[in-house]
């Protein structure tokens, strides 16, 4: 880590990149990171705004690799870990888990936390390592009840989401809505603790607690969760939250009839 003057140095370049790049200007841009190579190698700042610049560029795998090692060198420079885990796709679990790591040691607020911690436990899950996803995904359900609203997202009473939940109901296909008249549509916050103990995604949207409906032999207790705060947390207005809530419950009562969460990719309803 640079000190005193070569401190101060290093921050006057940052900034100037971190200028050009908010107007766009990338050709200005890479004169400064140019001048800032030179004057300090390959440092972590450097790859940083190297990263930056190449996420500008469209450049996404290199502008990871450059991030993330500019995380590894620093720990400190927590917005590149951040940014190179926001771009990490999940089809290759082991780096989300190797950076989440690193990022659950780093200084953090409670929302980073929450999401760093999210996208560890199901990388971990991808990866079978269901017991550390499990603790994982306690710790997220634990933090998600300490962090803030998200700006920006739809938050309605609960009398009003349930409306919609009645409305989403009458809006099925009549084969689906007929059979699932006597089912309970329950709203809930989010899932109970003892369910996401057991390995549930405490992030889910909703939950299908029962026997499918082709295994029952004699009545069974059944019954759907819509969970609000989690639908809220995932649309931008009120109009996509009446969307989620309706694709929500599509979903939920897909595993009524049976269908796993792969039939239900399969029909867009993942």
């Amino acid at each position: 880590m640079p000190r005193g003057s070569e401190r101060n140095d290093v921050d006057g370049a940052m900034e100037r990149v971190l200028r050009r790049l908010d107007a766009h200007d990338l050709d200005g841009a890479r004169r400064e990171v140019d001048r800032m190579a030179e004057r300090h190698g390959s440092s972590p700042e450097v790859l940083y705004v190297r990263g930056l610049l190449r996420l500008e560029e469209e450049d996404e795998e290199r502008a990871v690799e450059l991030l993330t090692q500019a995380f590894r060198q620093d720990p400190t420079l927590v917005d590149a870990g951040l940014t190179a885990l926001d771009l990490l796709d999940d089809d290759d679990p082991a780096k989300v888990v190797e950076l989440g790591e690193g990022l659950r040691a780093a200084e953090l607020t409670v929302e980073e936390r929450a999401d760093v911690v999210y996208r560890t436990a199901v990388a971990r899950e991808a990866l079978h390592e269901d017991d550390a996803a499990r603790e994982l995904f306690v710790e997220v359900w634990e933090l998600d009840r300490r962090r803030r609203r998200r700006r920006g997202v739809p938050h309605v009473s609960v009398q009003k989401f349930g409306r919609m939940v009645q409305e989403a109901i009458a809006q099925l296909p009549d084969p689906i809505r007929l059979r699932i008249e006597h089912v309970p549509i329950i709203v809930q916050d989010r899932p109970d603790r003892d369910v996401v103990e057991q390995g549930f995604d405490p992030r889910s949207l909703g939950m299908f607690d029962g026997v499918p409906y082709a295994d029952q032999g004699v009545p069974t207790l059944t019954r759907i969760l819509v969970f609000q705060r989690n639908v809220e947390d995932c649309v931008e207005n009120e109009s996509e939250l009446e969307d989620e809530v309706y694709v929500t419950l599509l979903h939920e009562t897909g595993h009524f009839f049976g269908l796993s969460e792969e039939d239900l990719a399969l029909r867009g309803l993942a």
